[in-house]
């Protein structure tokens, strides 16, 4: 009663202010009590508005006009965007629980408050979360499992469901909150006549999931046993384990293998896997049942005893049946040879048009390996490879998979020296770079003193052949000193730098590709700049290292 009278109260002062001329006031107050009205009725069925008989302005058993007509005034008048965000989440919210599916999608689409709630305060993002679920569950209602699936996902696949629609105790929610926001962590909790059934929005999730992967969860399972029973045994049976992905249907049913003793299923969850285990078997009839029980509950089930009692349930039903098909080929299409269309649509109570399209579908997708005959009639069975090609080509999965990690490993190492870049030059090609830069190798060991020190590959080799090159520079520099004080000749020179044993190396290494003569003048031409640009004949200290100059040519 006391609900009743403030819903007729909000009303007529909503209808008193509209009334009135159109003023700055008016508008605050109109935009402020179509959102408190809003707030009262947007999770009323039209039934329960019409049994309240609440007055909006339209016709109660239709109040789709109403809550749009109150949502854009909020959105109109309202200067903060918390509050356009929750009269659109209100609105989405409405439309879901009247099955008005598309309509609800694309308000919430094309608005995109799903983003922004999650930017604002919490109990804008609880009402984002219960409106994505009652989406969620409307699109189940009406066959959309898929749909149903992805808006379910986010909720059900964190195992924090309770606290993301806001319905967690109070101790859960003021958990880490500190100072003056503990008095007020109370109020984000959602009223209890408001609360959904949890275990019911986790069981509709899990059957969604079991319906579309239940097929491909038969046909791995089936591969597995395939290569179990191999004469490869153990390490077939290992490959096929660590090869195939875990899917979140395969988590859970792996989690109730683990008891050691499983009896009759005691929740909504234990319900729907043990139906998927009767799925993967093709016994679609024991799969119904459970699947039933866990959505409706024992007393509701005995209650209604036809599916068409309820309208989604015949179309639950039937996708149970094409479901079961699905796995049923999946997992014994390579005990048989061929299958007989109509005996396929006795066995799932399904017409042939419907086992047809199912079987086209399969053969589209490349989940069956079979072909129809000449009259139709018959699903003729692939020989697909042996146990031996499945493995080698697991093995090959496992082996690409290895080497693109390893890259990936390689690729993120951070390099030992960072002024090398990473594909910088050899060692052999940064020790000629650094004799280049000193002015101690001539322009003919620029062209082939790389190569003899990256054929060497050893460091002994390289350090041997650089200190030929350094002694010989100094020598032929002293060298050209003496020719300037009369003591030797530009033949002798020439005939010792032939006879030096840096060009005895090059002259080993590299054949008649060796130019002496040019080897020579280059040497000749790079030792004299030094000396003609400090105006000296020769530098003075070479007269004091005649040991390295006998080094140097023998």
């Amino acid at each position: 009663a006391g609900a009743v009278e403030l819903l007729e109260l909000l009303a007529s002062s909503l209808a008193f202010f509209q009334n009135q001329e159109q003023g700055e006031a008016n508008l605050d107050a109109e935009w402020r009590l179509s959102a408190c009205l809003l707030d009262a009725v947007y999770h009323l069925e039209d039934r329960a508005l019409g049994a309240n008989g609440c007055a909006l302005g339209a016709d109660t058993l239709d109040s789709a006009a109403s809550v749009h007509n109150l949502c854009r005034t909020v959105c109109k008048g309202s200067g903060d965007g918390v509050s356009r965000v929750r009269a659109v989440l209100q609105q989405v919210y409405h439309h879901a629980i009247h099955d008005r599916y598309l309509a609800a999608q694309h308000l919430l689409v094309l608005s995109g408050v799903a983003s922004e709630a999650a930017t604002l305060d919490v109990p804008t993002q609880v009402l984002c979360n219960r409106t994505v679920a009652q989406l969620g569950l409307c699109a189940f209602r009406l066959g959309h499992l898929a749909e149903a699936r992805d808006c379910l996902e986010g909720l059900c696949g964190r195992r924090r469901t309770k606290e993301m629609l806001g319905q967690s105790p109070k101790q859960q929610l003021r958990h880490g909150v500190r100072g003056s926001e503990q008095s007020t962590s109370v109020e984000f909790i959602v009223p209890a006549h408001m609360h959904l059934a949890v275990d019911l929005v986790e069981a509709v999730h899990l059957v969604c999931v079991v319906l579309i992967d239940g097929p491909a969860v038969a046909a791995s399972e089936a591969q597995r046993q395939c290569l179990r029973m191999s004469s490869l045994g153990g390490c077939g049976a290992a490959l096929a384990v660590s090869g195939l992905g875990c899917t979140f249907l395969e988590k859970q049913l792996a989690s109730l293998e683990k008891n050691a003793y499983n009896g009759p299923p005691e929740d909504r969850q234990e319900c729907v896997l043990v139906a998927s285990k009767h799925l993967r078997s093709g016994d679609w009839e024991a799969c119904w049942a459970l699947l039933e029980s866990a959505l409706l509950g024992p007393a509701l089930t005995a209650a209604v005893a036809p599916a068409s009692a309820i309208p989604w349930l015949s179309t639950l039903r039937c996708k149970v049946q094409v479901a079961s098909l699905e796995a049923y080929l999946a997992s014994f299409s390579s005990l048989y040879s061929c299958f007989e269309l109509s005996r396929l649509a006795t066995m799932f109570n399904l017409d042939e048009r419907t086992t047809r399209s199912t079987v086209n579908r399969m053969l589209l997708d490349g989940l069956l390996a079979a072909s129809w005959d000449e009259s139709s009639k018959l699903v003729v069975v692939h020989d697909g490879p042996g146990a031996l090609s499945n493995m080698a080509c697991r093995l090959a999965d496992l082996a690409a998979m290895v080497a693109k990690n390893s890259e990936g490993r390689l690729r993120s190492r951070p390099a030992s020296n960072p002024k090398v870049p990473a594909n910088g030059p050899s060692r052999s090609s940064t020790i000629c770079a650094k004799l280049l830069t000193k002015g101690s190798m001539p322009t003919q060991c620029e062209r082939s003193s790389g190569c003899p020190a990256e054929r060497a590959g050893k460091s002994g080799r390289n350090s041997r052949f650089r200190k030929h090159l350094i002694n010989l520079n100094k020598a032929v520099a002293k060298w050209l000193a003496k020719q300037g004080r009369g003591e030797m000749t530009r033949s002798q020179i020439l005939a010792n730098i032939k006879a030096s044993p840096a060009a005895e190396y090059l002259r080993a290494e590299q054949g008649p590709a060796f130019l002496e003569a040019a080897f020579a003048e280059a040497l000749l031409s790079r030792a004299a700049r030094p000396a003609e640009a400090a105006g000296v004949a020769a530098p003075t200290q070479g007269q004091t290292h005649q040991e390295d100059v006998a080094v140097a040519v023998h």
